[in-house]
């Protein structure tokens, strides 16, 4: 299965910014920074058809949101390296790959890097797309997204079952371990690790994912 995890700030119901809901993390957060982009993740879009789109119903996420600048001191996004993803080695000339089961991890107040929610079947852009849409106040807005999933297929979990242990997610520079996340804000995650404790626990994660049942907050 093709798998990665996210490292993204936390919030209670990313549908956007409020006095209730702020993206938090350990970087200080400004309007235009990276956090910006994960403010919306589970917000349900309808959309119109388009280029790389098919009217209907979506949420749109950010992967690898960090600049890198020219040598006319212009800013750019990175590129996301969908030929990393475990199973995608043959698609380094491509601009997407489909099929993905992307989740979202997230720091919360105890330190504890955990499972927030996730996209199944995804599609993951190389470069980031952009697209207009009209939001809830009937202002035309832009949204940036490099990974989008339909909604039927995404997960958002209410903030209790977040704190369950079994939804920890490694760092893989803590306690020893040889995976998880490390500096990047990805982790390409292998079910068919050489390394036994890897592939248990992404097997397991994905087990978990497959038997939820409980409450989606996407639908909030």
């Amino acid at each position: 299965m093709r798998i990665v995890f996210c490292d993204i700030a936390w919030m209670k119901y990313y549908k956007g910014k409020s006095e209730n809901d702020m993206p938090v993390s350990d970087e200080a957060f400004q309007e235009d920074d990276e956090h910006a982009l994960d403010s919306n993740l589970f917000k349900v879009i309808h959309t119109i058809s388009s280029e790389s789109l098919e009217e209907g119903t979506y949420c749109f996420g950010a992967i690898e949101k960090r600049y890198n600048t020219n040598e006319n001191n212009e800013k750019f996004r990175h590129q996301l390296h969908i030929e990393n993803i475990y199973g995608s080695q043959a698609l380094v000339e491509n601009d997407s790959v489909e099929d993905v089961l992307v989740i979202w991890c997230a720091k919360e107040e105890h330190g504890t890097t955990t499972v927030v929610g996730w996209y199944k079947q995804a599609t993951l852009f190389r470069d980031f797309q952009t697209f207009e849409y009209v939001n809830d106040n009937g202002i035309k807005e832009k949204r940036y997204y490099n990974v989008f999933g339909k909604s039927e297929n995404c997960v958002l979990m209410p903030t209790g079952p977040r704190h369950r242990q079994i939804w920890n997610v490694p760092r893989s520079k803590k306690q020893g371990r040889t995976f998880g996340f490390g500096q990047s804000q990805i982790w390409y995650a292998n079910e068919e690790s050489s390394d036994e404790y890897e592939r248990d626990y992404v097997k397991r994660i994905i087990m978990q994912i497959e038997e939820y049942d409980g409450e989606n907050w996407t639908d909030k």
